[in-house]
């Protein structure tokens, strides 16, 4: 388990006794005390009386040290030690005066600093709480961790949480980040000392890691607990005779159709279009063997082997078990390793699956691999990454086959791997992935893991094994851009100080521009939303209508058989739908906008639910505005009553006066071939809840009520406690006339490329879709 030591600040020592209970709760194992010469006095009363089972270690804010405190804190009984040295820490970057360099020397402490000097026997890191040139991007923190790799130096590395003050000084900042990045340098500080009680991270906040690590917070990261569960019903279908000189082909087939594109890719047998002879070896789950075997003798292939296996292990268990040995049984030299990814956790997983096959679908590709002594792997272009990539969710995997390979867990963290599995590979170079002598029942079962499992370590494992061979790891050519952003790649370490507008609402001069809705406006520029009834007799028949019109479209029997999970809504139904037309061209709703904006509304969008979305609180303006700002707003109506329990729209009242936020406020610049989505904003939009002590409130009308909201409202959809009630509502999104209107979302405002809007008008317009230009 990996150290966490606090850093405390001057002003905290005084309170630090009554902290201990507290600190050891939260994971922390030891303090950092300050040493300045303000702070002498307390230090030396504080030894006198500390606490047993707390750690201490010294961290010199001034290279002055009186060697009466630095005696009676290296030898401490509680004092924080490595390799059996007591440790010091120091802060500023300057020579050290003889005498403490001497008492230093005397006592073999192990010093760490700033930066690299021989009287140091590593790096101290430390993170700023601000920076003068813009504000910091919390995410470029964590990219650095996910991207270090190897360092050069015995480093301690370090993470902030912050508290309040600090919170305008970053963007994309909040506990679930800090989590993830105490947990990430938790886990390569394990693997940088080979696991040993050494390992430190340094933590530079006590107020910052109050807030955001609770008790509930394991320091512990993912266990290698395999079940033992039986599954066997392995079985193969073979025709053709394979042969060494031959190309193996070893595809995993969980998805028919994606294999069989694949494989129309590709000449049946090879020996043409460039390509030498391949040799197909096939793992699919056992239920569809013979669907896949079919499949691929209606595409000829010549020489083939199926293999039947439960679907465990995702790629990696089938290739290790069945489809490598097989091809080593043959001697094959060479081998493409594909599978059917799908990445459905990923809103980008099938581009990036376009991606990998693509470029690995190449003859002469193939042929300068094969041609080169050195390369042992080559992977499509972007997917080599470093081991310490999200490190955290597979550390536990990793030492384990460490320590089954007796290898130093510190030489992985220099090694790469072949991010998504698919490869051109010399058999040999893969050899060291069949020394574990693994069987089915160590893989964990298949529950839907997006990382963490033995499959996920293998994967990692493959650059271990093929660069002890001796081989080197290259990429192929390609598009990088078109990878995910896996470990935050592409994030900047400041982004620019925008000022943003601080209202949502334009204001007005004349009282009278809001006649006859002087409450309703007043109401949207104080709370960011006004109710209305529209009438209970005329909202029920448009509601009838529009339930027999979109009835069809909702599978509500399946989505209560997944317990309510997903997100059911149909978008634009105005196209097919008069009612629901009609609905969102209301004259009098139409009115009320006119007087309360001062500008001619025009509906562009709706949206029909016929259950309660679950939707994470947002604000509409990230994906549609407007310049000038506000001059977009939404408008939601109750089809039937709203039950408490049947997730109703909920809304945090004076949200909407919070900046607008632009991608850039969170770190984010556009990429090519990478569409963000708004769950980018949601720690920003979480944490502005709690950070300004916004209420939520819920919508629980009554038939034919409305609620009007302004752009930059917060709102979402609460809980659905009983599914089995409908939330039947619609919604409809107007912009004002007179404005130019835009998608935050896809653009980098101010200064970069923005993605304008040409909205439709669906009282006049009737195109088939929204242009963007």
């Amino acid at each position: 388990m990996t150290r966490w030591l606090c850093r405390v600040l001057p002003e905290e020592l005084a309170a630090l006794p009554e902290q201990t209970e507290d600190a050891l709760t939260l994971g922390i194992q030891g303090w950092l005390l300050p040493v300045q010469q303000n702070t002498v006095s307390d230090l030396l009363r504080l030894l006198s009386d500390w606490p047993a089972s707390m750690q201490l270690c010294l961290e010199l804010l001034e290279l002055e040290c009186p060697l009466d405190l630095l005696d009676q804190a290296l030898f401490h009984p509680s004092r924080a030690t490595f390799q059996g040295r007591p440790m010091l820490l120091v802060r500023p970057d300057g020579e050290f005066p003889v005498a403490v360099l001497d008492h230093l020397g005397l006592h073999q402490v192990a010093v760490f600093g700033p930066c690299a000097k021989k009287e140091f026997c590593g790096l101290a890191g430390w993170i700023p709480p601000a920076d003068s040139n813009g504000l910091l991007n919390y995410a470029w923190f964590l990219k650095r961790a996910h991207f270090r790799g190897a360092h050069p130096d015995l480093l301690l590395p370090a993470v902030r949480a912050l508290d309040l003050d600090q919170m305008d000084a970053f963007v994309a900042a909040d506990a679930e980040m800090y989590q993830a990045w105490l947990q990430l340098e938790s886990a390569w500080s394990a693997l940088q000392v080979n696991g040993e009680e050494d390992a430190t991270v340094l933590i530079d906040s006590w107020v910052g890691h109050q807030r955001w690590w609770g008790p509930e917070q394991t320091s512990s990261t993912t266990t290698c607990q395999p079940q033992n569960l039986r599954e066997r019903s392995d079985s193969e279908r073979q025709w053709g005779v394979m042969h060494p000189s031959h190309l193996a082909i070893a595809i995993h087939g969980f998805y028919l159709d994606r294999m069989a594109s694949i494989l129309q890719q590709l000449p049946p047998g090879g020996d043409q279009e460039g390509w030498p002879p391949l040799d197909l070896y096939v793992s699919t789950p056992s239920h569809q063997l013979a669907t896949a075997a079919e499949c691929i003798r209606r595409l000829n292939w010549p020489r083939v082997r199926v293999f039947g296996v439960p679907n465990r292990g995702r790629d990696f268990a089938p290739f290790v078990l069945h489809l490598l040995p097989a091809i080593l049984e043959v001697g094959h030299g060479c081998v493409l390793k594909l599978h059917t990814k799908a990445s459905t956790h990923m809103n980008f997983g099938g581009a990036w699956a376009y991606h990998m096959e693509s470029s690995l679908l190449s003859p002469a590709l193939f042929e300068h691999f094969q041609e080169s002594d050195e390369l042992g792997v080559v992977t499509p272009q972007g997917t080599l990454l470093p081991m310490s990539l999200n490190l955290a969710d597979n550390v536990a995997w990793m030492q384990h086959l460490a320590a089954l390979n007796s290898v130093p867990t510190s030489s992985l963290l220099g090694c790469h791997f072949p991010a998504g599995s698919m490869f051109f590979a010399k058999t040999d170079a893969l050899l060291p992935l069949l020394n574990f002598d693994l069987s089915l029942d160590d893989f964990e079962p298949e529950a839907g893991q997006v990382d963490g499992t033995l499959a996920h370590a293998l994967e990692r494992w493959t650059g271990v094994a093929v660069e002890s061979r001796g081989y080197r790891q290259a990429h192929a050519p390609g598009d990088a851009s078109l990878v995910p952003d896996f470990g935050f790649r592409h994030a900047l370490r400041t982004v620019p100080k925008i000022q943003a507008p601080a209202k949502a609402l334009p204001l007005y001069q004349e009282p009278g521009d809001f006649e006859p809705f002087q409450i309703q406006a007043q109401e949207l520029c104080d709370q960011g939303f006004t109710v209305v009834d529209l009438g209970h007799d005329r909202i029920a028949a448009l509601a009838e209508r529009i339930k027999t019109d979109l009835g069809e479209n909702f599978d509500l029997v399946a989505w209560r058989a997944q317990g309510g999970e997903g997100d059911l809504r149909l978008q634009d139904a105005w196209r097919n739908s008069s009612a629901v037309r009609e609905l969102a061209l209301l004259p009098e709703l139409q009115q009320l906008l006119r007087c309360c904006w001062g500008r001619e509304p025009f509906a562009f969008q709706t949206l029909n639910f016929p259950v309660g979305t679950q939707q994470h609180i947002h604000s509409d303006a990230v994906h549609f505005h407007t310049e000038p700002p506000g001059f977009m707003c939404g408008i939601w109506v109750a089809l039937e009553p709203i039950h408490p329990h049947a997730g109703p729209l909920e809304y945090l009242p004076g949200s909407h006066r919070l900046p607008y936020l632009q991608c850039r406020d969170v770190g984010v610049l556009q990429q090519p071939g990478v569409t963000p989505d708004q769950r980018i904003f949601h720690n920003r939009w979480t944490e502005a809840e709690h950070r300004y002590g916004l209420e939520r409130q819920q919508f629980t009308p009554q038939l034919g009520q409305a609620l009007i909201w302004s752009a930059n409202l917060i709102h979402g959809g609460s809980a659905v406690i009983d599914p089995a009630r409908t939330r039947w509502s619609q919604v409809t999104h107007y912009f004002f006339e007179g404005c130019s209107y835009y998608t935050p979302l896809l653009s980098d405002w101010p200064d970069g490329d923005v993605a304008w809007r040409q909205p439709l008008n669906i009282a006049r317009d009737n195109s088939p879709a929204e242009v963007d230009r």
